[in-house]
């Protein structure tokens, strides 16, 4: 599975929605176990995130869709790529989500 009508089916399919629910409720509480990076505008962002998708996994989960499928592994595979491959998808995008910039990124410690 890699046309675009096949990820387009795999983005709406209910069966794939309902698997990347637990794969973002584990990364939010992993989000929010971590140490602070002493950047305001990254923690604050990113904890924000994995609070909101605490509180309404499923909602939160709809902004991961399409960013999970943009991993080509992940997409060919289709049903089949593995509870890792989506939960280290959604991890990697996190901060993309989240609305972290380069500024963000390069805030200094005062």
């Amino acid at each position: 599975m890699s046309g675009f009508i096949d990820i387009s089916d795999l983005a709406e399919a209910n069966s794939f929605r309902r698997r990347l629910v637990p794969a973002v409720a584990v990364v939010a509480g992993n989000i929010l176990a971590e140490s602070p990076t002493g950047k305001f505008q990254v923690d604050t962002k990113r904890n924000q995130l994995a609070r909101d998708a605490l509180r309404d996994p499923v909602s939160v989960t709809t902004q991961f869709v399409w960013g999970v499928l943009s991993n080509a592994v992940i997409a060919a595979a289709g049903l089949a790529a593995t509870d890792q491959d989506l939960q280290f998808q959604v991890n990697e995008m996190w901060s993309t989500i989240a609305g972290i910039t380069a500024a963000d990124e390069a805030e200094q410690l005062p």
